[in-house]
């Protein structure tokens, strides 16, 4: 896409100068712009290299990814039942947007139960890697998560989840009924 910007949109009449070391930009007042953007139609790409840089800036280890684009770490396996996307789990959980701000907690005293196949995709692949009693890691790209809709919150109205925002929860599942 080739775009000119005039002078009023980009830098005005006072232009812009950058010096650092022996590198110099500098447009002149008064200048319109000539501007080529390439646009890169790739999200799960870019959300697997928003993932990774979260994961390291962090500082997590241990994940393993799936070819979905999920990471998981098993925190504890738990040795109660095995779940299946058709298993009732009562769960526990904090849920994170990837610039830390978390979005919905839920306590062990108010734990959540509802049939996992009607939870998002990341958590329907997620969650049947641990067992009863368990406690996993799970950080998801839009897709699995809630993709160009993301969520209201009921509670206030407004956006808690933006479209097209990778997910990090961590999870307890504190029973599970067939």
């Amino acid at each position: 896409i080739r775009m000119i910007v005039p002078s009023a949109l980009a830098y005005g009449r006072d232009g812009y100068s950058y010096f650092e070391g022996y590198s110099k930009l500098s447009v002149g007042g008064n200048s319109s712009l000539d501007v080529t953007v390439k646009v890169i139609n790739d999200l799960p790409k870019y959300e697997n290299a928003a993932i990774l840089k979260y994961i390291a800036d962090n500082k997590l280890e241990g994940f393993e990814s799936t070819a979905s684009g999920l990471y998981y770490k098993k925190i504890s396996n738990g040795a109660g039942d095995t779940i299946t996307v058709d298993s009732t789990v009562k769960v526990s959980y904090t849920g994170r947007l990837l610039n830390g701000k978390a979005f919905d907690t839920v306590t062990d005293d108010n734990a959540v139960s509802f049939v996992l196949g009607g939870s998002v995709k990341g958590w329907q692949e997620g969650i049947p890697k641990i067992r009863q009693g368990g406690s996993i890691r799970l950080i998801m790209p839009s897709h699995l998560a809630y993709g160009l809709s993301g969520s209201i919150s009921p509670n206030t109205g407004l956006t808690d989840i933006p479209p097209f925002s990778a997910l990090d929860f961590e999870i307890k599942v504190i029973d599970v009924s067939k």
